[in-house]
């Protein structure tokens, strides 16, 4: 029933879906946007164009219920991302009144160009990973993580980070088993590294 398998750009509305369902700390962020797709054109779709490669989804029946999705290399990600993604959506979605905090929140993420972390030279690989209720507790998370950090390997990447929202405690134990140490804290997210030249 339960399947693991590499992303394919068919798979977009099930994915933006999902991000939305799980980006209010890992609950459903459907009453936060006034466009549902704002949080996966940011958060999702961009890493199918750039690292499809590094795109992977869980399915149930054929239906995707959760993703892994990332970059191999932070730093070129982001100047592709400044330079062909994010014109694009700053067209399609101008500045304007915001629905909530995170509505307004992820609005000016879009309209900045984000900030390449110092801790990029250790950790040059970044990723994010949602499920919906249904994928939990099927042991799915672990063999996304366990697939995405298997093809890391063999991109030569020595380290991988993630940022995770400091009061969802789930999440951080999650990657806490794999090894992800506390790297660096801003106000409201935590940085989680690992490297991958000694795992």
């Amino acid at each position: 029933m339960f399947n693991i398998r590499s992303a394919n750009i068919s798979d977009l509305p099930y994915l933006y879906d999902i991000c939305l369902k799980t980006g209010n700390r890992g609950g459903d962020a459907s009453d936060f946007f006034n466009d549902p797709y704002l949080i996966g054109q940011y958060f999702v779709a961009p890493y199918l164009f750039f690292e499809l490669d590094l795109c992977f989804v869980a399915e149930l029946d054929g239906l995707p219920i959760g993703y892994i999705v990332g970059t191999s290399n932070t730093a070129q990600y982001n100047e592709w991302l400044c330079s062909q993604w994010l014109p694009q959506l700053r067209l399609k979605y101008p500045r304007r009144p915001t629905k909530t905090d995170l509505d307004s929140f992820l609005l000016d993420v879009v309209h900045n160009d984000p900030d390449l972390p110092s801790h990029c030279g250790e950790f040059p690989a970044h990723l994010h990973i949602d499920l919906l209720p249904i994928a939990q507790g099927q042991g799915l998370g672990q063999q996304l993580m366990t697939l995405f950090l298997n093809t890391l390997r063999e991109k030569s990447a020595k380290g991988v980070y993630l940022g995770v929202d400091d009061l969802n405690t789930k999440a951080v134990k999650f990657y806490q088993k794999y090894g992800y140490q506390m790297i660096s804290q801003q106000p409201g997210v935590i940085y989680l590294g690992l490297s991958l030249t000694h795992a």
